[in-house]
């Protein structure tokens, strides 16, 4: 039942055209957060950047949504979703339990960080709708966050596949 609640907040996402998107369904081409769990917060982005590294037999993929702030050189991180990719099978439109795939989600504000996995319910997930593994390649997908109590985080993403050695902050 979650996942069909899930599945029809993420077709409801609403959409608006901005180099800034907000939390609240503002998208900043194919990427945007919405939900419940918006209300009251301040959590913008100009970009979105999907990466993958591996360590060891593991391969980790991070989406962090970014706020390139003006008279920086390095965006900051708002929102970070880490998991496991060796941990699941990944395949187009096949929901990825993100606690199952040893998942992290991460709320970032400029003097603090807020993990948010202990709160998500066991059925929050991310859906990539696009995706080869390969840097270099496009992605693109969805997430649906439950949390226990009872408020959601919807999101979509899309961008180039970077690897960790592409980035300023790894």
């Amino acid at each position: 039942m979650r996942r069909i609640l899930i599945a029809a907040l993420l077709a409801a996402t609403a959409c608006s055209g901005d180099d800034t998107g907000a939390c609240g369904g503002e998208k900043v081409g194919g990427n945007a957060l919405e939900g419940s769990y918006c209300e009251g917060l301040e959590l913008e982005f100009t970009s979105v950047r999907l990466k993958v590294q591996e360590s060891g037999d593991s391969k980790f993929i991070t989406i962090d949504y970014l706020l390139q702030d003006e008279g920086v050189t390095t965006p900051l991180k708002t929102l970070t979703i880490l998991f496991d990719a060796s941990a699941v099978m990944i395949e187009p439109n096949k929901q990825i339990p993100i606690l199952d795939a040893s998942g992290v989600v991460r709320r970032i504000e400029r003097d603090m960080t807020i993990n948010l996995t202990d709160q998500l319910e066991a059925d929050s997930q991310v859906t990539f709708t696009t995706y080869s593994g390969e840097v270099g390649s496009n992605a693109a997908g969805t997430f649906g966050f439950l949390f226990k109590n009872g408020r959601t985080l919807l999101g979509t993403f899309e961008g180039e596949l970077v690897g960790a050695r592409d980035t300023v902050d790894g």
